[in-house]
């Protein structure tokens, strides 16, 4: 109860600290209005700056223009704020230097709000260390450098490199690359002609309207991906995946959050674990690897490749051929347009309306066979233990059969003609023969159907 009650005034001494700072902090007494225009002979126009916000924009002239408020609730300490600059060959310097402050009860606030403009030829590198930064019509590589504050910057024509530390980045229209860096706090990138390379900790990314490629490494927080013309490389953890519209290959690696993928130009490659994997409308080939989550896919242009565990594999309507290799979760396969391939145990396999050839191999799994298509030969292998095999021929198949079971039993709805059978053995043709179909069970019955 003590340590209760101390906390709770604790807390309460907290919150009048804090209404105080802020009541005092809208008391400014000082005020001074800052204008120089310093000479530009070419290089960079370097700004140094910190408590307040940052504007960078560009102008028609030749000169860099800055224009500052100062503002401090202690006349003193206002009239010791300077604002430096200094020009040369190599560009222009522009810096604030503030005096060294002991706040003493949260009384004595200050800040300097700053605008530079500056001649669109003009590269820039500005840093700004508490407060926001926003730039505007850059037409030149730059960087722009914020540390505990939002960054702001769009209409460039350039490559830029934008860093925030603690606040977010919002960059829109620009005709050239960008560089992103960010640590706590979300990004925002859309209409970019040209790349994007994106690193962020601990917030969301969402990107959109990206010309070229893009690469994007973030953790913990969602990954939002809208219209990318190029290659596009996702990296990220304990957040969501989703990408919409990729002109080019698709590279996604993630752990403990949900993979969508949908209208992919290219192939795709996802990686992810303890989370779903949905992927819709591929042209080129595919290939997942997941752990303990499902995988599903729809409309692939090409081959399909699956490695999982521990989650259901749902495939269909895969223009190539198939593969998965799966444990402790069920495989569904329909509408494959070559061959297929298969292995799992634990759990039932089911495949329906293949083109190609059909290897089953599957433990303690059912395994079941439909929609097979009529007239070429599609040879079938299927293989199991403690379940049943099941499949349905269509009219008119012709194969040479050759079944096997132990503790269980052999049945065909088709006409076979024998040459050994038994319960548990049975060899012979169905049709003509000629193509392969092998069928193998331990504990279990083999039932052969017409389709």
């Amino acid at each position: 109860m003590n340590r209760l009650a101390n906390l709770r005034r604790s807390f309460a001494a907290l919150l009048i600290l804090a209404t105080a700072f802020a009541v005092h902090a809208a008391e400014d007494r000082f005020e001074l209005t800052f204008a120089r225009d310093v000479n530009y002979r070419g290089g960079t126009v370097s700004i140094d700056h910190r408590f307040g916000s940052l504007n960078i924009r560009t102008h028609e002239g030749s000169t860099v223009r800055v224009r500052a408020v100062i503002r401090s609730s202690d006349d003193a300490i206002g009239k010791q704020i300077q604002i430096v600059t200094s020009e040369s060959a190599g560009g222009v310097t522009i810096r604030t230097d503030f005096p060294e402050v002991h706040i003493r009860n949260g009384r004595i606030s200050y800040s300097v709000d700053m605008t530079v403009l500056l001649p669109a030829n003009a590269p820039v590198a500005a840093k700004n260390r508490f407060g926001s930064m926003v730039a505007v019509g850059l037409r030149t590589n730059s960087t722009l450098e914020n540390k505990q504050g939002p960054l702001s910057f769009r209409d460039g024509r350039g490559s830029f490199t934008l860093e925030n530390s603690f606040g977010p980045i919002d960059a829109t229209d620009n005709q050239g690359n960008l560089i992103i860096r960010n640590q706590n706090g979300p990004v925002s990138v859309k209409t970019i002609n040209g790349s994007i390379d994106v690193t962020n900790r601990f917030g969301p990314v969402r990107v959109s309207d990206i010309e070229r490629g893009a690469i994007i490494n973030n953790g913990n927080g969602p990954v939002d991906v809208l219209d990318v013309g190029g290659p596009l490389k996702v990296s990220n953890s304990f957040g969501p995946v989703k990408i919409s519209t990729a002109g080019g290959t698709v590279d996604v690696s993630n752990n403990n959050g949900r993979v969508e993928l949908v209208n992919i130009g290219g192939a795709a490659v996802v990686r992810n674990s303890f989370a779903d994997v949905d992927v819709r409308t591929v042209k080129g080939a595919l290939t997942v690897q997941s752990n303990n989550a499902r995988v599903s896919a729809e409309d692939i242009g090409g081959t399909a490749t699956v490695r999982s565990s521990f989650g259901a594999v749902d495939l269909k309507d895969i223009s190539g051929s198939a593969t998965v290799d799966n444990s402790n979760g069920s495989v569904t396969l329909s509408d494959i347009g070559r061959d297929v391939r298969v292995k799992t145990n634990f759990a039932p396999t089911f495949i329906e309306d293949v083109a190609g050839s059909i290897d089953v191999e599957s433990s303690n799994g059912a395994i079941s066979v439909s929609g097979l298509p009529a007239g070429n030969c599609h040879p079938i292998v299927l293989r199991t233990n403690f379940s049943s095999i099941k499949l349905a021929l269509p009219t008119g198949a012709s194969y040479n059969v050759s079944a096997h079971t132990s503790f269980g039993r052999i049945n065909s709805e088709l006409p076979i003609t024998t040459t050994n059978v038994g319960n548990e053995n049975l060899t012979g043709t169905i049709g003509r023969g000629g193509c392969r179909l092998e069928l193998s069970n331990a504990n279990g019955n083999i039932n052969i159907e017409k389709q």
